[in-house]
Parts: C-alpha cells; sequence; structure tokens
C-alpha cells in the first residue's frame, strides 16, 4: 500500500516521503506525500523559494516522465465501464 523514506542524515532538517501504491482496475495508481523541511532556519526558508522547490518539483517530474515512458500512462476511459 505504502512505504516511507524518513531522512536520518542528510542535507534536510525534516524529509518525510510517502509513496502510495492503489491498485486501480488496469494499474496501479501512484501518490506521493512530502514533509521537509529545509535546514539553515530563515535562509532555508529563502533557498526554499528561489531553488529548492523548484528542484524537488524537477525531480518528481523526471520520474512522472520515466514511468510513463516505462509503463505507460493510465487512462482511466480505456478502463471504465459504460
Amino acid at each position: 500500500q505504502y512505504f516511507i523514506d524518513n531522512q536520518l542524515i542528510g542535507p534536510y532538517k525534516i524529509w518525510h516521503h510517502q509513496h502510495h501504491l492503489t491498485p486501480v482496475e488496469g494499474g496501479v495508481k501512484m501518490f506521493d506525500l512530502i514533509h521537509y523541511l529545509p535546514p539553515f532556519g530563515p535562509l532555508g526558508t529563502i533557498a526554499n523559494q528561489l531553488f529548492i522547490k523548484k528542484q524537488l518539483n524537477g525531480i518528481f517530474e523526471y520520474r512522472t516522465k520515466v514511468v510513463n515512458e516505462k509503463f505507460g500512462i493510465f487512462d482511466s476511459k480505456k478502463t471504465s465501464k459504460p
């Protein structure tokens, strides 16, 4: 159903990443829930607004692209019943 990545040592003050996998007709729905806090207090908050958030979005956009290329894009219209 899900698994969690918790950073114990690393660049973030807090990193809690839940990977949820839900079976659906014709495939699996993937959903991520991420809670993070950059280091360095107010400087980290500024860095988050300037580039950390953008970098994380890029990482997950890339992962979505690779997963879609490898497994295909789920189309709920093809599996829905009339």
